[in-house]
């Protein structure tokens, strides 16, 4: 029933969407803020960036509160997990609908306080290759997870009794099988496709055009 109502509707997923969108018009500000080489033009414009690029304080305290809500999330319906019927429905909407907002947040104020500068050697760790190339596979990754989990659920002769243990060494099998398959279809599909036609895409749509027509637009808007 959870899976029928809560999980599986492709609305109880926009809320983990929308903080996607949000932080990722947040990146956009950032790449403009970097490019400004005015420190006095860069307050202007991005106090709010500017403040957290010089406040360590500020970004530890980010990397605290962003830890501290994904652990919550992971960890809070071990209680649920174990005997399945001791929540109501009423509790589970709240568990599922909070834990699709603040996990996601709480892996964005993590990723961008490292972003500002903390911790540089965790920096220089993900712009090497290993990291960029597992950044590649996130988008594959969405996109065939359920079909694994329908796949693997499937293929069990008998039903799966859900223990909390059961759930923690299945979810790490599933991250396992979706990463070995995401890798498969990135090296077979995409890179080849990416090489074929990048030379032909790049020329009409390309990220530093995408940056440049939202650049271009938020001038226009601070103009009119």
């Amino acid at each position: 029933m959870l899976f029928a109502y809560l999980l599986q509707k492709p609305w109880c997923k926009l809320g983990s969407m929308g903080v996607g969108i949000y932080f990722a018009q947040f990146y956009m500000k950032l790449l403009h803020y970097r490019r400004i080489d005015d420190a006095v033009e860069k307050k202007n414009k991005y106090p709010i960036i500017d403040f957290m690029h010089k406040s360590s304080l500020l970004r530890l305290f980010m990397i605290a509160i962003g830890i501290s809500l994904m652990v919550t999330d992971l960890t809070v319906g071990r209680h649920a997990i174990a005997d399945p019927y001791s929540w109501s429905m009423l509790q589970n909407d709240f568990y599922y609908g909070l834990t699709r907002y603040t996990f996601p947040i709480g892996g964005f104020l993590v990723i961008f306080s490292l972003f500002m500068g903390s911790f540089n050697l965790v920096k220089e760790l993900m712009l090497r290759p290993f990291f960029l190339m597992g950044g590649s596979l996130c988008m594959i990754s969405a996109l065939i997870t359920p079909l694994v989990l329908q796949l693997n659920f499937l293929q069990a002769p008998d039903g799966t009794y859900v223990t909390f243990y059961m759930v923690v060494t299945l979810g790490m099998a599933n991250m396992i099988l979706i990463t070995f398959f995401a890798f498969l279809l990135y090296i077979l599909i995409q890179y080849p496709a990416e090489k074929i036609f990048s030379g032909i895409v790049e020329k009409y749509l390309s990220q530093r055009k995408i940056l440049t027509a939202y650049n271009q637009f938020g001038k226009a808007r601070e103009e009119a």
